[in-house]
Formats: structure tokens, sequence, C-alpha cells
């Protein structure tokens, strides 16, 4: 048979039967509506996190921030886990990201006994102490202090020390006896008793409660968001395995988008089948009641010589033609609901941020998955059907 023949023979069965053709169109067409839907919505739900992501980011001028908090990470033997060197490690990790415009960190100094006074030490950083004798910040021991005039000028006075320079001692940190070298005194002016940063934080006589480095990032994409999370992962599984002192708003925010974006996603997923296997089953429905409808003709026809092939497509054309309508259709009504899709992802993300986004090829997929499936069930279930069939006794009965 020519197509041509083929195709009179499915619209005359589609007259027919339009009752029955019309039922099952305006049912697919209300099935396949909601699967584009779901789906719409599960993409605009990933687009919309992206651009919310950028949306924060752009706020902030590029500038997200790191923070670093030292609450699980106690003493161990070498006294606070987080410390300068740690810091300067994250900061070294972050620069690979952005530009690191600044570490901003909140101290807190214990007193120290020493020769039955308290006195509090503070840290010597480059530039901020000038030595009158001694060593340098270079030259001078990690356990080094420097001390001023006066406090030498007592020590030699009481403790009957007449020069402290190269000496140790010991001191006392709560409960805690440390060792130090003075390595040197102050010049006049200068008041206190000083030591190297590092040294403070490990003895435990100053300790960093908290820091907060910013960073200014090129922009709010994933990739960049990805290495973010990457540099900041990286540090803490070095400084600190156990996690949980460092984080990050930006990094929460971005983590809280992927999974909420991931879950709506797979919940897209699973409605998106449970409507396409309805689908289904309304067309397959139609499909063995078409060919039971007109079996006895497929059998005369194919008594009479008509290939199997031709029977079969005349067969699938009704539903095939009713599949892929319906789902051409439902895709345009789809789109009439492109900002129902956006403000549905935005409420999902809580999110200011509303974009609609779609992939054509998706919509294609599913239009031809509805037809082959349509298709090859009405040919599976005619094949089946003629076969149980005594097809000499249908032709005479028609005859």
């Amino acid at each position: 048979m020519k197509f041509k023949d083929i195709a009179v023979f499915a619209f005359n069965d589609w007259k027919k039967h339009k009752g029955r053709f019309f039922i099952t169109a305006l049912l697919c067409l209300l099935v396949a509506t909601l699967i584009f839907a779901v789906t719409y919505i599960a993409f605009s739900t990933q687009a919309t996190a992206r651009e919310d992501m950028r949306m924060y980011v752009r706020e902030r001028d590029g500038v997200v921030q790191v923070n670093v908090d030292s609450i699980g990470a106690g003493k161990d033997e070498e006294g606070y886990a987080v410390m300068p060197a740690h810091l300067r490690l994250l900061e070294e990790r972050l620069s690979a990201v952005g530009e690191v415009q600044g570490i901003k960190k909140y101290e807190t100094t214990h007193t120290v006994d020493f020769a039955g006074a308290s006195v509090r030490v503070r840290a010597a950083e480059d530039g901020n102490i000038t030595v009158a004798s001694g060593a340098g910040m270079e030259e001078a021991p990690e356990n080094g202090v420097w001390i001023s005039a006066y406090y030498a000028a007592l020590a030699e006075k009481y403790l009957h020390i007449n020069d402290m320079v190269g000496k140790s001692f010991s001191a006392l940190i709560g409960d805690r006896q440390i060792s130090f070298t003075v390595a040197g005194v102050l010049a006049e002016g200068e008041e206190g008793i000083y030591a190297k940063s590092e040294y403070l934080y490990k003895t435990g006589a100053a300790e960093i409660r908290s820091a907060e480095i910013s960073v200014k990032i090129p922009d709010g994409e994933y990739s960049t968001m990805d290495a973010l999370s990457a540099a900041v992962g990286g540090a803490e599984a070095e400084v600190y395995p156990q996690g949980g002192a460092f984080s990050s708003p930006a990094l929460s925010r971005y983590n809280e988008l992927k999974t909420a974006s991931a879950l709506t996603a797979v919940l897209a997923a699973a409605v998106a089948v449970f409507f396409a296997l309805l689908m289904f089953s309304v067309l397959r429905n139609n499909a063995v009641i078409g060919v039971y409808d007109n079996i006895r003709l497929y059998a005369l026809m194919r008594c009479m010589g008509v290939k199997r092939t031709d029977i079969g497509l005349m067969a699938a054309a009704e539903i095939s033609v009713c599949a892929a309508g319906a789902s051409l259709l439902a895709m345009g009504v789809s789109h009439a609901f492109s900002r129902l899709c956006a403000r549905a992802a935005s409420a999902i993300l809580n999110s200011n941020a509303r974009v609609f986004a779609w992939e054509w090829w998706v919509d294609i997929a599913c239009i031809v998955a509805f037809t082959v499936f349509a298709a090859a069930y009405v040919a599976v279930t005619l094949h089946k059907t003629i076969k149980r069939k005594n097809l000499l006794s249908t032709m005479r009965r028609e005859v």
C-alpha cells in the first residue's frame, strides 16, 4: 500500500471514532502540559539559583567573607589549632581564587605570672617596637621576649639581675608553665613586654577567637564558587581535619541553592515520570480499543495479502498523531505559563531572582518518546491480537 492509501484509511478511521480521538487528545494535552510545566520549573530553578548567586556577589561588590572560628579547636600540645600560620595558609589558598583585601582578627590576651607579678604580654610585629640593646625580631629565638627599660630597671633593683638580655626565665599562664628568653631591651619610651605573636598563640598567652578574611572574587558563577569552596575546604582539611573551624556566608548560600535546586530536580523528575506513566496508560487504552474495534478489518486485509507493516502503520497512525499533536500543543501551552514557572522557582529558593529556563531538546525528546511508545505499543498489541485470531474464519464472516 502507498502512504497516501494508509493516510486515507487512517483519516477515515479518525472520522469514524472522532469522539474517542478527541477525548484521548484532550487527556494527552492536559497530562503533557503538566509534564512540561514541571520540567520547566526544574530548569527554571537551576537558572534562578545561578542568577541568585550572581546577584548575591554583585550586591557585595564582589567581596565575600570567609570566617575562621576557634569553636571546637581547643588546645593540644601545640596550643590552639587555628594560628597565624593557618590564616596565612588560608590566605594563600584564597589568593588563587580572588584578591584577598584584608584579614580582621579578634584576639584575646591573658595575663602571665612572672616574679610575683601579673603582666600582659603584647604581640611584637615588624616595625612596632624599637630595640635599644639585644637581638631584633629576626635574630631573636622563637621564645624571645623584649622588655621595656622600666621593667629592666625593676628586675635589677628587686631581682638583682644586672643584665637580663640572653637569660632564660619561667612564668605561669594559668596552671601552665612556660619558658622564655629575654632577647632585648626596648628603647626609652617603649612600655610593656612584647613577644612574637606565634609564640603568644602557641603558649596560650594570646588566642585568636575568630577572624574574618575579605576576598574579592571576579563573579558569582558556579565555577568561581566551586573554586572558592575547594580553597576553603582544602585549607580546613589541612589545618583542622575535624572541620567546623572555617565558614563563609557566601558558600552557605551557594550550598543552599545547590541543594534546593538538586532536590527540586529530583522531585520534578519523579512527578514527570508519574505523569508520563499516566499519559502512557491513556495512550495504551486508546491503542487497545482501536485495535479491537478494527481487528476484523485488519484480519481481512491480512488474508487478502496486505503487508503486516502496512496494517501496523494504519493502526498506529491515529494514536501516533494524537500523541505527537497533543505533545506539540502542550509544549506551546506550557510556555504561556513561563512567569508562573519562574515565580515557582523563586519561591522554592526563597530568592528575589526570577528566571524562566527550558531546554528545547528535552521537549523534543518527550514528544518523540510519547509518539514512539504509542506506535510501538499499537504494533505489539496488533501483532499479538492478529496472531490469536483465526483469520480464515474472520474473512468468511466478513464476506
